[in-house]
């Protein structure tokens, strides 16, 4: 069946941050929907893990909504909130895509706006996908398609601060479970350094750069905090 994802006011935005464990909106001027099978693929990645909705910045009627909703895990998003799917885990915004680039040297094929679809589709999941797949991981879910990643209930409903996932957790941060051993959690770090590395995010928008760099502060606390309490 179908994914359709809904068309939220304030409230429903609320409500839904509540009510699952990851939330993905797609958030514009005005109403645009989902490009076409991006829901669908990651309810299938992952059955009822997510809620789904569009956000028109027209429908808003409290103007500090938007700053006061999308916060990073270190706080506000001072370089403002940009359209695009953002994606969020326990209510604290852990992704962005601001729009997908169509450079000229790629080849769309003869049908332009479903070849378009379906790569517009691919580069988002490109980005999402793999933070979903970390945090998961660290919250003690499969990924392995044929482990029990399907059978697997999703963390209850929850609100930030009721039985959420604590995105301070330095096991959390750098994505690995609290049995990771030295090698593992040295891994995991150089990779968390690399994928937010400000030559990777060069050609994102300021407000995702700005997340960035505020990973890599959180990804080194975590890091050394792990560190000293192994020594």
């Amino acid at each position: 069946m179908p994914v359709r994802p809904s068309r939220w006011t304030e409230q429903d935005f609320e409500g839904a941050i509540a009510s699952t464990p990851w939330t993905l909106v797609r958030l514009d001027r005005n109403v645009r929907p989902f490009h076409g099978g991006l829901a669908e693929a990651l309810d299938e990645r992952w059955p009822g893990l997510f809620t789904f909705g569009t956000l028109a910045r027209r429908d808003l009627r409290d103007p500090a909504f938007l700053t006061r909703m999308f916060q990073s895990a270190v706080g506000a998003i001072r370089a403002g909130i940009p359209d695009g799917y953002w994606l969020l885990a326990a209510g604290v915004a852990v992704g962005h895509h601001t729009g997908v680039p169509r450079p000229s040297n790629v080849s769309y094929g003869g049908e332009p706006g479903a070849e378009g679809e379906v790569e517009a589709v691919r580069q988002i999941l490109e980005v999402l996908e793999p933070i979903v797949e970390r945090r998961q991981r660290a919250a003690g879910f499969s990924d392995d398609p044929s482990g029990p990643r399907s059978t697997n209930s999703p963390p209850p409903p929850s609100a930030p601060g009721v039985g959420a996932i604590d995105p301070e957790d330095p096991y959390v941060v750098l994505g690995v479970p609290d049995t990771a051993n030295d090698e593992e959690i040295r891994a995991a770090f150089k990779a968390q350094m690399k994928l937010n590395h400000p030559d990777k995010v060069a050609h994102l928008s300021p407000a995702l750069q700005a997340f960035a760099q505020a990973q890599v502060l959180r990804i080194k606390e975590a890091y050394e905090r792990l560190s000293k309490g192994r020594k």
